[in-house]
């Protein structure tokens, strides 16, 4: 519900900032509680996901800061390095287990593995020539929380919308809002664009 006011208030800056904190603080302590839940119970698609909720989450602070100025840390290289560990396991598992089934589980493990992967490099990459008060920092920040959003969104469809088939569940809320995010940071940049 913070992620869903913070992103209909943003051009409330104070109100957005206040609550957006508080959806970063909820969306570590759902970290911390998954990442606990997955190394105790071995369930290491569980921990994956966390990894790329929280990744999606702390870099789209960071990008803020470092729209502002600030230099990357040891926490957004780790970060990153954990994002792209997760993302290899999850694709090499899915692959390897595609070759004698494939089922909406093995579907799942390409495609989030694939798109972490490809989340990391991208990280990296920018990370390596970080350019302060370059907007495309400003556009990181707004995209990662969105994709945090949906995130939160996809596990709240996963366990409380199990009438859904499996596959559509986990996939539904990226199909659908990833385009709209994109559209309202398009739309954002426009209008930015025009004040400057």
């Amino acid at each position: 519900m913070t992620g869903i006011v913070a992103l209909s208030i943003a051009s409330k800056p104070q109100l957005h900032r206040k609550i957006g904190k508080v959806f970063f603080y909820g969306m570590f302590i759902v970290f911390i509680t998954a990442l606990i839940m997955g190394l105790k119970g071995s369930l290491m698609f569980l921990l994956c996901i966390a990894i790329l909720s929280f990744f999606s989450t702390l870099h789209g602070v960071r990008s803020l800061q470092f729209f502002k100025g600030k230099q990357p840390g040891l926490i957004d290289w780790l970060s990153a390095g954990a994002l792209s560990l997760a993302g290899a396991y999850l694709f090499i598992k899915g692959v390897l287990a595609s070759i004698t089934k494939l089922n909406p589980s093995v579907i799942l493990f390409i495609v989030f593995g694939a798109l972490m992967l490809v989340l990391s490099f991208g990280a990296f990459r920018r990370l390596r020539k970080l350019e302060p008060r370059d907007f495309k920092w400003f556009r990181s920040h707004r995209a990662n929380m969105g994709a945090a959003l949906i995130a939160t969104m996809t596990a709240f469809s996963v366990t409380a919308l199990q009438f859904l088939p499996p596959l559509v569940g986990w996939l539904w809320p990226t199909i659908i809002f990833a385009p709209l995010l994109s559209l309202m940071i398009r739309r954002t940049d426009m209008k930015m664009g025009m004040r400057m």
